[in-house]
């Protein structure tokens, strides 16, 4: 590609300050005071206004067509993403939508080309987060529109460009298998928002689906918070739970616990043992005890569950009146718009789980001596959550975990025949 000294020194000054934007939104806003979250955004868009400026001012005097053209035309296409992005987390949709919108006209006559791909996947994801408080059939409709993008381009020899590449020299362009990731990613996201949205629209099942997907993704390519990924597990494991579908649900928790236990093993490698460090910990005792509540619950579905099936059997006088099975992907379900396919794959298969799976069952009980088992199993993680949710505390989470406590001794008590031993339970 030839260049001109002053092109060339326009792209040089874009990259530096593409530089700033990119650290402004993804490193300092994590940063930024409870009292002004958005500061660092509102700092990235007095950045991005006049570059958007002097890109279009360098777009007048390239030829059509050109490498030149093409590149300037990619990079404010990106700007543009940027600013739509911000106006969304500002409030400031109509702008919002606006940008987003010139985002994808300004690359229009190169959309079928793989430089433009991770550009517009990400401009149609975020018309989708805009459309979705208002209008999710409006918002699925940009979400199908990156999904197609991605289909294009997803069996590329080469991989797409990344948005970063066209703000780069040629001596920095990112390895292929970093291209690659950054473009799975831009899907993850895609798939992510479509579970927010088809949870809007009362799918639950299938926003459920989309949210194991994500996670899965996540893990393949390691792009994932430790602590915000157990806890979306541990919250998925919940849903799937008061469907019936233990066996989903377990293999969530424990997944969960996994991911956890192996974060405590990275903070125990840290030497120092600064403010930063303590935080760290205190955020993984909390987690971790919210954690074990999940798997409390568990038990207590599993015992509220099992104790429905007999009941609904019994007055029914029919055997097997109620699936016996507590795998989603073999329950029939009335107007699911989920295949089995689908449901048979929710697990987290490249996770070693045996460990944690085998400490309870995910098997509607059927006698005292099952139910006990659960029973304990979920009140030791109750006790385990005790630990860090104390009476002098956090009096009311406290309060909480001892009424979930008392739930465990009422289900319990259905399966206990013996009379006495029912006193002590209604006692307890």
């Amino acid at each position: 590609m030839t260049i001109t000294i002053d092109l060339k020194e326009s792209i040089n000054d874009l990259r530096e300050k593409y530089s700033k934007v990119v650290k402004l939104i993804k490193e300092d806003s994590k940063n930024d005071p409870a009292n002004d979250p958005l500061l660092s955004k509102y700092a990235a868009r007095l950045i991005l206004i006049p570059m958007k400026s002097t890109i279009e001012n360098l777009l007048r005097n390239q030829t059509p067509f050109s490498p030149e053209h093409k590149r300037l035309s990619g990079m404010l296409s990106v700007v543009n993403t940027f600013l739509g992005t911000i106006c969304i987390e500002t409030g400031e949709f109509s702008l919002g939508q606006e940008n987003l919108e010139k985002s994808l006209e300004v690359i229009e006559e190169f959309k079928e080309e793989s430089q433009c791909a991770s550009i517009r996947m990400s401009a149609f994801n975020q018309l989708g987060i805009l459309w979705f408080q208002k209008d999710a059939e409006k918002a699925k409709i940009y979400l199908d529109k990156a999904v197609e993008v991605y289909e294009k381009h997803k069996n590329n020899i080469d991989p797409p460009e990344s948005i970063d590449t066209l703000f780069e020299t040629e001596e920095n362009v990112e390895e292929v298998e970093e291209l690659w990731k950054k473009f799975e990613m831009i899907h993850t996201a895609t798939l992510y928002y479509f579970a927010q949205v088809y949870g809007s629209l009362n799918d639950s099942l299938k926003s459920s689906v989309y949210c194991h997907t994500t996670l899965k993704r996540q893990l393949i390519y390691n792009e994932y918070e430790s602590i915000d990924w157990a806890l979306n597990a541990a919250t998925l494991s919940q849903f799937f739970a008061t469907e019936k579908g233990f066996k989903q649900a377990r293999n969530h928790l424990s997944a969960s616990s996994h991911i956890l236990d192996l974060y405590k093993k990275e903070l125990d490698e840290i030497e120092i043992h600064d403010e930063s460090y303590d935080a760290k910990i205190e955020e993984y005792n909390h987690r971790s005890a919210d954690v074990a509540r999940c798997w409390a619950q568990y038990g207590i579905l599993l015992l509220s569950k099992s104790k429905e099936r007999l009941i609904a059997e019994a007055e029914k006088d029919e055997p097997n009146y109620l699936p016996s099975s507590s795998d989603l992907s073999e329950i029939e379900m009335d107007n699911s718009t989920v295949s089995k396919d689908d449901l048979s794959n929710l697990y987290f298969s490249s996770l070693n789980l045996t460990h944690y799976e085998n400490q309870i069952t995910d098997k509607f009980v059927l006698t005292l001596s099952e139910a006990k088992g659960v029973f304990l199993n979920a009140q030791n993680w109750l006790a385990k959550s005790k630990i860090y949710y104390t009476l002098d505390t956090l009096a009311s989470e406290f309060i909480d975990i001892t009424l979930s406590n008392c739930q465990l001794y009422q289900e319990l008590l259905f399966f206990e025949d013996d009379v006495d031993n029912r006193a002590k339970y209604y006692k307890r």
